[in-house]
């Protein structure tokens, strides 16, 4: 981790990870952005960041009047979900799930992503889903239009 010096008032980052400073009479070295790198490695390896883990879901089903709200945030077992940009404004739900379907990609369903706080964007977003069975199809770049950019969808807890 590099060191800090106080020089002025202003901070100075010194690549010597051995070096430190005092700020009143205090040694110390500056972490800078260690959580938010670590809960990025986690992502990437498809680990939860929560600090809290679910021990387990329910799946028995209740005739007694008690009900779970599904939780739709997370992903579901055998269905892909990516976000796909850079669309023409124009293009509709229907519009792109009809052509995912006529390239051969079941269980297609298109979310068209809305401009938030005030932005406005000059080319569409979906959300895109699809069954397991067309990853093949659905992550092959012959079947997209020219330009359009595909990543996985990011599920934030």
């Amino acid at each position: 981790m590099a060191g800090v010096e106080v020089q002025s008032g202003a901070a100075v980052v010194s690549d010597d990870p051995s070096a430190s400073s005092a700020v009143h009479g205090l040694p110390f070295q500056l972490v800078v952005g260690k959580q938010k790198k670590q809960k990025q490695k986690q992502r990437q390896q498809g680990q939860s960041t929560n600090s809290v883990q679910v021990r387990l879901r329910g799946t028995k089903e209740s005739s007694s009047g008690i009900r779970a709200i599904p939780r739709t945030d997370f992903p579901r077992e055998g269905v892909l979900s990516a976000f796909v940009g850079r669309l023409h404004r124009d293009t509709t739900e229907e519009e792109l799930t009809q052509y995912l379907s006529d390239e051969g990609i079941r269980g297609v369903v298109c979310r068209k992503l809305q401009d938030k706080n005030g932005r406005i964007f000059q080319t569409a977003a979906f959300r895109v889903t699809c069954c397991q069975e067309s990853a093949d199809l659905f992550y092959d770049e012959a079947h997209w239009p020219e330009g359009v950019e595909l990543r996985d969808w990011v599920y934030k807890r």
